[in-house]
């Protein structure tokens, strides 16, 4: 199956929003310190993905499911990592 130019689009903005995640963990996990990071801010972004991913499902709508599973799993990983580092 061929993608669109509409889905290279997804798919390239889902690219974009898990590598911005990356550097985050990478820092956490070296400095073992949250200090600057907010709880709230990361579960309310955590729920974000959650929807995102079943809206995408509902849909079937594969660069939307693919994106967000893999933005939802860093985001709650962060998340579990600023409540562990407290």
């Amino acid at each position: 199956m061929a993608l669109g130019w509409i889905e290279l689009v997804g798919v390239a903005a889902g690219l974009c929003g898990i590598a911005g995640f990356a550097p985050q963990i990478a820092r956490i996990l070296r400095e073992r310190e949250t200090h600057a990071i907010s709880a709230k801010m990361y579960g309310l972004t955590t729920a974000g993905f959650l929807l995102w991913l079943i809206f995408g499902l509902a849909e079937r709508n594969w660069p939307i499911v693919a994106a967000n599973a893999v933005m939802l799993a860093m985001a709650a990983f962060i998340l579990i990592l600023k409540l562990r580092f407290k």
